[in-house]
């Protein structure tokens, strides 16, 4: 699905005109129908407007590097500069990383932070604000989408788990989503199996 599909078929879910979306992103309807029908590209300050005026997140539109991004702005100039030494070799999707890296960049330079995905603390689809700093959901985990992430959350506000097979078992959540997670951190201390040793 390309970027302007995704943009009219979230519009579509929404119920709204193409003019409602461009009153309330602040970008012109006639721009917002050249984006849907593909005759132009959103720029990433543009697609973050339209994100928040759909309520969806900007992920759905482009990967979130969140390794990169939790290692700090150090971590995140240097991904910057890989990408942009790649010139006009990098793919779509290294482009579109690149795009919302330079975005990251600039919150960092000002100020912001973020926090990493935290199965008791990460929402499934809103980066939350959380001693200051942002907390990134779910729905940031490459290949993790709106519905797999609304499952994970409801799966992880219940606390009713005690291992990690138990809470993919109830969110049913991926093996390859939950070695994300572990690989990230964000389960905690929570064991693997919920089986017990007795010797």
């Amino acid at each position: 699905m390309t970027t302007g599909e995704k943009i009219k078929y979230f519009r579509n879910m929404r119920g709204i005109s193409q003019e409602t979306l461009g009153q309330l992103s602040g970008i012109n309807s006639a721009t917002i129908k050249k984006y849907e029908y593909g005759i132009r590209n959103p720029k990433p300050d543009q697609l973050l407007k339209i994100a928040n005026a759909l309520g969806i997140s900007i992920n759905i539109f482009m990967d979130f590097d969140i390794e990169t991004v939790v290692s700090g702005i150090n971590a995140v100039r240097n991904k910057i500069e890989q990408l942009k030494a790649m010139g006009n070799e990098k793919s779509a999707k290294e482009k579109d990383t690149y795009d919302l890296l330079l975005i990251i960049n600039e919150m960092m330079s000002r100020g912001y932070d973020f926090l990493p995905v935290d199965i008791y603390k990460s929402h499934a689809l809103k980066y939350l604000i959380e001693d200051g700093k942002i907390r990134i959901p779910f729905n940031a985990i490459s290949g993790v989408g709106e519905n797999a992430a609304l499952k994970l959350y409801e799966a992880a506000q219940k606390k009713d788990y005690i291992s990690i097979e138990e809470l993919q078992e109830k969110s049913g959540a991926s093996k390859t989503t939950m070695e994300a997670l572990e690989r990230m951190g964000a389960l905690g201390s929570l064991p693997k199996t919920s089986q017990m040793t007795l010797f």
